[in-house]
């Protein structure tokens, strides 16, 4: 996942996207983030429940119908609750390095800001710069506390 989508988007993000595009790609991967918290979260909590079973593969076979039959063993519902709890982790932790550089970009004026920011006579909008700041930091800082607060 981080080969084949997260460092293309951070080059993107880092070289070519404006903020509202960099907002924008953050919001997505936060709700990319959510659902999979709550996917994650309920599986795993059928399994150390015992209400489910880890089928073929390490996935969780919750009807108890894979083909061998489930394996209920502690030590194989810790290994499949694991490994994607261990991806999900990778995920917060590349989102949150990319809304860190997001914000570091947005108060030092980093690349691509002007592009959207400055009017047609290639007039400053100081106004407008500190209005991209604002919402960007406060939709942010709202994305973290909502990653935060999912259980």
């Amino acid at each position: 996942m981080n080969d084949c989508i997260l460092l293309p988007l951070r080059k993107l993000f880092n070289s070519t996207f404006t903020p509202m595009e960099r907002l924008l790609l953050l919001l997505y991967l936060h709700k990319l983030l959510l659902h999979w918290i709550g996917v994650e979260y309920g599986r795993v909590l059928k399994l150390r429940e015992g209400k489910g079973s880890v089928g073929a593969f390490g996935r969780a076979d919750t009807g108890g119908s894979g083909l061998d039959g489930g394996v209920t063993s502690a030590a194989a519902v810790g290994d499949a609750s694991r490994a994607p709890l261990a991806a999900l982790a990778g995920l917060v932790s590349q989102w949150s390095d990319l809304a860190e550089l997001g914000l570091i970009m947005s108060f030092t004026g980093g690349s691509n800001l002007s592009k959207t920011l400055d009017d047609q006579d290639g007039e400053v909008d100081l106004e407008g710069r500190r209005l991209d700041k604002a919402v960007f930091l406060n939709e942010v800082l709202t994305m973290f506390l909502v990653v935060s607060k999912t259980r």
